[in-house]
């Protein structure tokens, strides 16, 4: 009858609305899928690190432009994780070799999250040995199951080169520092107190290692009331320079001698030490007289 045909037309047109609310909120939906993977996209593909990820099939199926870049590999990836990483020349940061089982990505498959693994590769287009740091953590879909991996690796060679450098240059200062034929202190620049003490002026002053460090100069008996007192200390922390040439100092025994005392400021790993040379002139002073 006519109320049944006016309830069956609203309810119709009560469903046809409601199924347009849910198809314009699908649209809006996927919309905001595709945004956020653009997003994604332009990070992954922006960003200087490689990127790698592989499926619970252990295929790679995605790196980003630069990994592409570095192995030489086609746009469109699909390589077998375990014959890839076999092809490679990767070794432990000791020079040893890495088998494929400690590759952090198939650790990430099983379930592992690797973090800062380093490992050595000769990269198949330049045929160099580069350093390379990988952080690798497996992907989970909503119940918890293992469905990828994903990898991101920085080449950290040049990193790695400074830190040879520096090495050996800590090395080299360390061997003058040991033989230098001149008393040599190094100072907290900030507080004053010694951090170090060579060999030379230990037997110069006859004191031993203990009764310097952790000392402030203007503590050190020695040292009292003369040129690297608190105050000269305090001019020394402005003007990063102070020199004496004929300072007068007593040794352990009793003896006087006269030393040229030199201080300089130098900024070591972006802290502020103070060197302090120390030069036995007793005999020049006594050949002068």
């Amino acid at each position: 009858d006519a109320d049944f045909l006016i309830q069956s037309n609203d309810l119709l047109n009560h469903e046809i609305k409601e199924r347009k609310l849910a198809e314009e909120k699908i649209k809006s939906l996927l919309n905001s899928v595709e945004i956020e993977k653009s997003m994604l996209e332009s990070l992954i593909n922006s960003i200087t690190d490689e990127v790698w990820f592989a499926d619970k099939d252990k295929i790679y199926t995605l790196a980003n432009p630069i990994a592409i870049k570095t192995f030489g590999l086609s746009s469109n990836v699909m390589i077998k994780v375990e014959e890839f990483i076999s092809s490679l020349n990767i070794l432990r940061p000791d020079g040893t070799p890495q088998s494929v089982e400690e590759h952090p990505t198939l650790k990430a498959l099983k379930g592992e999250a690797v973090f800062n693994h380093e490992e050595i590769v000769q990269i198949p287009t330049t045929g160099e040995f580069r350093y390379r740091r990988i952080n690798a953590a497996p992907v989970k879909d909503s119940d918890g199951n293992i469905i990828g991996a994903v990898s991101v690796v920085r080449d950290i060679t040049e990193n790695k080169q400074a830190q040879k450098k520096i090495m050996a240059s800590e090395i080299k200062y360390r061997r003058l520092f040991e033989s230098a034929k001149d008393g040599i202190l190094i100072l907290d620049a900030e507080t004053g107190k010694i951090v170090d003490v060579n060999p030379f002026l230990i037997e110069l002053l006859g004191y031993s290692r203990e009764e310097f460090i952790e000392k402030a100069i203007w503590e050190i008996g020695f040292f009292k009331d003369v040129a690297a007192n608190y105050d000269n200390f305090l001019e020394l922390q402005q003007q990063e320079y102070i020199r004496y040439e004929n300072l007068p100092l007593e040794t352990a025994d009793g003896r006087k001698i006269n030393v040229e005392f030199v201080s300089n400021v130098y900024l070591v790993n972006g802290k502020k030490v103070i060197q302090c040379n120390i030069r036995n002139i007793s005999e020049r002073i006594l050949a002068e007289h």
